[in-house]
């Protein structure tokens, strides 16, 4: 089996991550509204629970319970800024930015 180097120029690699985090739930509206791929806001799992200053299991229940959208890569969990805000604000849940 032999190994394939690809290369790809700046602009076919936004547009390739763009097509992947499309399909990443594109019917949910808040993920609409947030999908820049410009925008380099997507945190982590672990980074998340971290800036909303709660538990990881908190943050998973949350993710199902509030519909929070998030993008998987690989094995990872990836959350905008932008749409953990939305979705606190919109339930009112008090979290605590560090």
């Amino acid at each position: 089996m032999t190994e394939k180097i690809i290369f790809f120029t700046e602009p076919e690699l936004r547009k390739l991550i763009a097509d992947l985090l499309r399909q990443c739930n594109p019917e949910n509206s808040i993920q609409k509204d947030i999908l820049n791929v410009q925008d380099a806001n997507w945190i982590t799992r672990k980074e998340a629970a971290g800036y909303l200053n709660i538990s990881l299991p908190t943050l998973d229940k949350y993710t199902r319970q509030y519909d929070i959208p998030v993008c998987r890569v690989g094995r990872q969990k990836r959350y905008k800024k932008t749409a953990l805000d939305q979705v606190m604000a919109k339930h009112q849940i008090k979290y605590k930015i560090k």
